[in-house]
């Protein structure tokens, strides 16, 4: 082997008959050649014991290595019954009867188990012995009698009939023909319960239909048999499909066809009647809550992605708009004033990440005509249409603003006009206890009394002491 490359070929085939000499190879080459042979290989000396080995045969006799099987005598893996085979083939090559042998011989493995190998023998050469190189192959499966295809088929058909009959949904295939070569429990039981009796294998989609009008499954009261049986047929053959089926026993069954390779129909029911009335209660619970949001009087506005989702009518007016189609769809940030929008901002990025509701809050808003407003705003955190979102709840403080300006208005002319008065004006006030304030008291009280008005404010008793002590009581 040049390079540390070549090709080892023993062949022995000529050397047969009585007295022929063994094929002769190195060690070194029958090493390389039990390490590099796609099956596995087992080299037995003159008295059966195994001396050489390699990966693939230790597999197959599961041992750890080809180490656990070096030394062990061959026959200790054969059965008893294939014992007289083994020796047959070993004597036969000693003796030179043939370079070449084969034979079926019954093992076992370590651990127990058995298989059926092939086994080709060659006699060799082996440390100045006669030896014989062995190539086993497993062959347990190829020996396993076949079932007939009639037998396949059945059991392909139990097969496929039990995995339908672990769907919760109905089934039925048809064929070509439109007649029913197969179906589960469900389909006859749960979809056509009035007709379980009836339903079975050959029936056509015809027979089927009819029996429902027979038995007056639908309403079909007024209208003609045959014009029904063809509208059924027009919808079955009208694939792929999807249909809901409104029973008139109250069930929704949703319908769904496929035609299949060989021109069938498959078909799949959906009891749905559950879903659709959790829908039907969601919707009326939607409506409900949008009606209520309608009719409140202060503005209701869902932020979802930084744009107004949602606006009731009040929030429209609120913010100058007409109708919802000049607001939904804007930034919520171009109707706060520029000056306001970092912390409007900083507001609702708490309200999304903290997912909480805060407490109502003064804040400005600019209508669509460029008007500032003083709002309260509060702020919750909600799921819309699947996505966190923002509702906020803006009350228009115009009129509460209008008048608390009014009452200072009021306050203050009140309270210029009771300064320039002459002599004293003043508030008092006494508790149940007894106790005397003076919330307002003029300049004038200086004159009169001789007191600062701002110290009679912090202690009433300073003007009370100035009363004489006969009017005291009356006072």
């Amino acid at each position: 082997m040049a390079d540390g490359k070549g090709v080892l070929a023993v062949s022995t085939d000529h050397l047969t008959g009585p007295g022929s000499p063994a094929g002769f190879a190195s060690e070194e080459a029958v090493t390389a050649f039990c390490a590099l042979s796609p099956a596995a290989v087992l080299i037995l000396d003159s008295t059966q014991v195994i001396v050489q080995t390699n990966d693939i045969a230790a597999e197959l006799f599961g041992a750890t290595s080809p180490t656990a099987l070096v030394g062990r005598d061959f026959s200790d893996f054969t059965a008893a019954a294939s014992r007289t085979e083994l020796r047959r083939i070993c004597n036969e090559l000693a003796a030179g009867a043939a370079a070449t042998l084969s034979g079926r011989l019954a093992v076992e493995k370590f651990g127990g188990d058995t298989l059926t190998i092939g086994l080709s023998a060659r006699r060799i050469s082996w440390r100045k012995h006669i030896g014989t190189l062995c190539v086993v192959t497993d062959i347990t499966d190829t020996l396993r009698p076949q079932a007939e295809p009639s037998e396949i088929v059945e059991r392909t058909q139990q097969r496929l009939q039990d995995a339908i009959e672990t769907m919760s949904e109905g089934f039925a295939l048809f064929d070509a023909d439109r007649r029913l070569v197969l179906f589960n429990d469900n389909y006859r039981r749960k979809i056509w319960p009035r007709l379980a009796d009836f339903i079975k294998v050959g029936l056509s989609f015809e027979d089927i239909v009819r029996e429902t009008l027979d038995r007056n499954v639908w309403e079909a009261s007024g209208v003609d048999t045959e014009t029904l049986l063809q509208q059924a047929i027009s919808r079955h053959e009208d694939v792929p499909s999807v249909h809901e089926i409104q029973y008139p026993d109250g069930r929704c069954i949703q319908q769904n066809k496929r035609r299949t390779s060989d021109g069938g129909i498959v078909s799949v029911y959906l009891d749905i009647t559950e879903l659709k009335r959790r829908e039907a209660e969601i919707s009326e619970t939607q409506n409900r809550h949008r009606r209520l949001l309608e009719t409140l009087p202060d503005g209701v506005v869902i932020h979802s992605g930084g744009k107004f989702a949602y606006l009731n009518p009040a929030a429209i007016q609120l913010l100058g708009g007409k109708t919802h189609t000049d607001l939904i769809g804007r930034n919520s940030d171009d109707f706060v004033p520029a000056e306001d929008q970092a912390a409007s901002t900083a507001r609702l990025e708490r309200v999304l990440n903290e997912q909480v509701s805060l407490s109502p809050e003064e804040q400005r808003r600019m209508r669509l005509d460029g008007r500032i407003l003083n709002v309260e705003v509060r702020d919750t955190f909600i799921q819309w249409n699947g996505k966190p979102a923002i509702l906020t709840v803006l009350r228009d403080l115009t009129e509460r603003k209008r008048a608390e300006f009014a009452l200072q208005e009021t306050e203050r002319r009140y309270l210029t006009i009771a300064g320039n008065l002459p002599g004293a004006v003043y508030q008092r006030v006494m508790y149940s206890d007894g106790t005397i304030v003076y919330p307002y008291v003029s300049r004038g009280v200086f004159e009169t009394h001789g007191v600062n008005s701002e110290d009679v404010k912090q202690d009433g008793r300073l003007l009370t002491e100035r009363v004489h002590p006969d009017d005291r009581e009356r006072f």
